[in-house]
């Protein structure tokens, strides 16, 4: 009987295919490196310090930009110089003073009037109108927009007197527009007996391009009476413009 001893089937070899984890493997055991990671692989998982270090650079920039964009817009409109010099023009024509001032025309006229007792006192009347660019703003407290200082000459001395402001009223003056004030001397006091002499230096308590720029005009005119039967006020620029 014969024995045959089984035979074994040989297996049929299939092409080795070198996929990436067989070629990892293969390295490996032959003493390789693994290779590196790919870019897609490392940009997929940023590290938490890299994230962390993003996360405020990107806020940073917008709040620096419009910081800086808020910047020229604020410069582009500088406020008013208090100390800027104004022009003021004078005028002597055959209806009276004429003053211009930062873009305003002032007419005042005076003229004698009775007050307490039967003396003598002066009330000013005076119009302005607009003729600048743009509106104009002029303070006008309680007793008027004219402040008045000077003295009285009277038999016994000099006597001095000085308006005290009180209120805040400002009133707008369009271009175009005209706008009347009124005040009297004296306010408070004994006005002119015959022979004594009234001198005045009148101003503006406040005149400027907006309310909140509001600044005196000072030596706007001078104001002189002597009181008599028929005393005459006269009207003139200050000296410091003649």
């Amino acid at each position: 009987m014969d024995i045959r001893a089984p035979r074994l089937a040989r297996p049929t070899l299939e092409p080795l295919s070198l996929t990436p984890i067989g070629l990892c493997l293969l390295l490996w055991a032959c003493g390789g490196q693994a290779p590196a990671e790919t870019p897609e692989a490392a940009a997929a998982e940023p590290s938490e310090s890299a994230a962390a270090a993003s996360g405020p650079s990107d806020t940073e920039p917008a709040e620096t930009d419009s910081a800086g964009a808020a910047e020229p817009e604020a410069a582009a409109t500088p406020a008013e110089n208090p100390n800027e010099t104004r022009d003021v023009t004078y005028k002597m024509t055959p209806g009276g003073l004429e003053i211009e001032v930062d873009g305003v025309m002032f007419q005042p006229k005076a003229e004698p009037v009775k007050v307490k007792g039967g003396a003598w006192g002066v009330k000013v009347t005076m119009t302005a109108e607009g003729v600048g660019d743009g509106p104009r703003y002029i303070l006008k407290p309680k007793n008027g927009a004219l402040a008045f200082a000077g003295s009285v000459k009277r038999k016994g001395g000099a006597e001095k007197f000085g308006d005290k402001r009180d209120g805040e009223e400002t009133v707008e003056l369009a271009p175009g527009a005209t706008l009347s004030f009124e005040t009297t001397w004296p306010k408070e006091g004994t006005g002119l007996w015959y022979g004594e002499e009234l001198s005045i230096e009148a101003g503006l308590w406040g005149l400027g391009k907006s309310a909140e720029a509001l600044r005196p005009v000072k030596q706007f005119f001078t104001l002189k009476m002597v009181a008599g039967n028929k005393p005459q006020p006269v009207m003139q620029p200050p000296d410091s413009a003649q």
